[in-house]
């Protein structure tokens, strides 16, 4: 019995270390909700409106360095967040670029990133930033790691949206569980 669970763990520990160094380009994908916060004022009637949580999505392409624990990426995220009052769903589209400090253990890797980049609402475009803490694990044999992610996303200073209808403040608290395929 000790020499199967000998067996089993150093197999499992080979197809970690196996993945590692086959560490290079990836493609990765989040899916979360997203603890919308900051105001919504309507430009006519200066009445605030809060927002609701919503979904969050992300697309992303990046580079895992081989021997040090550092990735890259370039990422595009979504965020359809409603107005609780009213209902109306403000569309925030960003593009990112995000460094990853990555704890290597052997089973699961807990990790450290930020991000920079704009993010774009009814034709406008603000700065954005954001920071990300999560754990992510390989899954043996196959280039595949899933994970689970906290971010908090901001815009420059807390800067206003403007549009015809609303100036808007944004931030928000992103719970996501990602998935990245490495080739």
């Amino acid at each position: 019995m000790k020499k199967n669970a000998l067996l089993l763990t150093t197999i499992l520990l080979s197809g970690f270390a196996f993945s590692k160094a086959q560490a290079g380009m990836y493609v990765g994908a989040g899916l979360g909700i997203a603890g919308n916060s900051g105001e919504a004022a309507e430009v006519a009637t200066s009445q605030d409106y809060d927002y609701k949580s919503s979904p969050a999505y992300s697309l992303s392409l990046g580079y895992d360095v081989p021997i040090l624990p550092i990735r890259v990426e370039g990422e595009f995220i979504r965020n359809s967040a409603k107005l609780k009052e009213i209902g109306n769903k403000v569309f925030l589209n960003g593009l990112m670029a995000n460094a990853y400090v990555n704890l290597p253990f052997p089973i699961v890797s807990p990790y450290i990133g930020g991000g920079v980049g704009f993010v774009r609402f009814k034709g406008e475009n603000t700065s954005a930033y954001q920071a990300m803490l999560g754990v992510e694990a390989s899954i043996p044999f196959v280039p595949v790691k899933g994970g689970i992610e906290y971010r908090y996303l901001t815009t420059k200073n807390d800067s206003k949206f403007s549009s015809d209808q609303y100036n808007l403040d944004y931030n928000a608290h992103i719970l996501m569980a990602k998935v990245r395929f490495e080739f």
